[in-house]
């Protein structure tokens, strides 16, 4: 099953382009809906959002238009909701190894469009 999504992704990517220019830093990026399901909580540091699984930090990408709020609580979601930081959160979507630029990591989770 994980070959078939690494390759799912790869065709993604070939179709819509998606390795073009990341954001900056507290930006977002749009993201092609996927079908992971990260559970647990996220970070900020050095204003990259991140989260951690199994002892392994990965970048974490949300929407075109979400933001950090001025507290760094929270992330503001373009549809008005908003996904709270450092506490539990569920979140679907896909890795890929591209981000935000000056966020360093090896793979970044993009999280799916709020609907």
């Amino acid at each position: 099953m994980r070959i078939q999504w690494v390759w799912t992704a790869m065709a993604v990517i070939a179709l819509c382009g998606c390795t073009g220019q990341a954001p900056k830093p507290g930006e977002t990026s749009s993201v092609v809906p996927a079908k992971a399901t990260y559970h647990g909580q996220l970070e900020v540091e050095d204003g990259c959002i991140y989260a951690e699984k199994e002892g392994i930090r990965f970048g974490v990408v949300f929407e075109d238009g979400a933001k950090i709020n001025s507290e760094g609580t929270k992330v503001d979601l373009p549809n008005g909701t908003s996904v709270a930081l450092g506490e539990p959160v569920t979140l679907t979507g896909g890795y890929l190894p591209n981000g935000p630029e000056g966020c360093h990591f090896d793979q970044f989770f993009h999280v799916n469009p709020a609907s």
